[in-house]
């Protein structure tokens, strides 16, 4: 990943990946400006560019991801970082506060993200669509 843009796509996809429950998605994420972060994926990434990764890494059949995954983390991907970042930290809010009802999340993540507040409706309609957090009122 040479720059932000791919290091941000590849830390809230792979973030996704995990609330999906993947099998290979085993690294803790906390919170960052960003969204959720995984300082063990950015190590594991950085160690690989520096290496040259001419050739798929030990263990790479681990990282595919299942067809069932698929078309969900296609669909975030497609729809951007901004869409990545909203997503992700609207599940992290959610999973870790669910005694939060939805208005409640949408202004805690709006006074931590408020360049996002556009995306949260598309990212939460995504995130409860396709079963990663529960509707709520």
């Amino acid at each position: 990943p040479r720059t932000f843009a791919d290091r941000l796509r590849i830390q809230k996809t792979v973030y996704l990946l995990k609330a999906l429950g993947h099998p290979a998605a085993t690294y803790a994420f906390n919170n960052y400006f960003h969204g959720p972060y995984s300082p063990a994926l950015a190590r594991e990434y950085y160690e690989l560019q520096e290496a040259g990764a001419r050739s798929r890494p030990p263990h790479a059949e681990r990282s595919e991801i299942p067809p069932a995954m698929l078309p969900t983390i296609t669909e975030a991907v497609s729809r951007g970082n901004r869409f990545l970042e909203a997503a992700a930290t609207l599940h992290s809010l959610a999973t870790t506060n669910p005694q939060l009802s939805r208005e409640a999340l949408f202004r805690h993540a709006g006074l931590i993200k408020p360049g996002l507040r556009d995306a949260f409706e598309g990212a939460w309609a995504f995130l409860t669509g396709h079963g990663l957090i529960a509707a709520r009122t």
